[in-house]
């Protein structure tokens, strides 16, 4: 094999290692990130993002839809579905993180 092959081998390997890499870490992240088993473990989920919201630099017309998800995610504590209300709240901060100006 010559030198050249040798590093056109190794030089695609390290791309395969990066995106492996990536994909690893994309799925590892992408899963829940926090686990409500209580009222209050969910209200202070919620509490948390409407600070964070409250922190953030977010246009004007995102704080409706955020808002909502908010709103919707601590009526969703109170009934005790946990789950829902993480999914709310994951929405929140995503749409915050997106709509932040900073």
């Amino acid at each position: 094999m010559t030198k050249k092959k040798s590093f056109e081998m190794t030089k695609t390997i390290r791309k395969a290692s990066i995106a492996a890499m990536i994909v690893f870490g994309v799925v590892a992240f992408s899963g829940p990130a926090f686990a409500i088993s209580s009222k209050d473990e969910c209200m202070a989920a919620v509490k948390s993002a409407t600070k964070d919201l409250l922190k953030a630099n977010v246009k004007m017309d995102a704080l409706g839809s955020i808002d909502a998800a908010l709103i919707a995610a601590e009526a969703k504590c109170a009934s005790e579905d946990f789950a829902g209300a993480e999914a709310d709240i994951a929405n929140a901060k995503s749409l915050i993180a997106a709509s932040a100006q900073n």
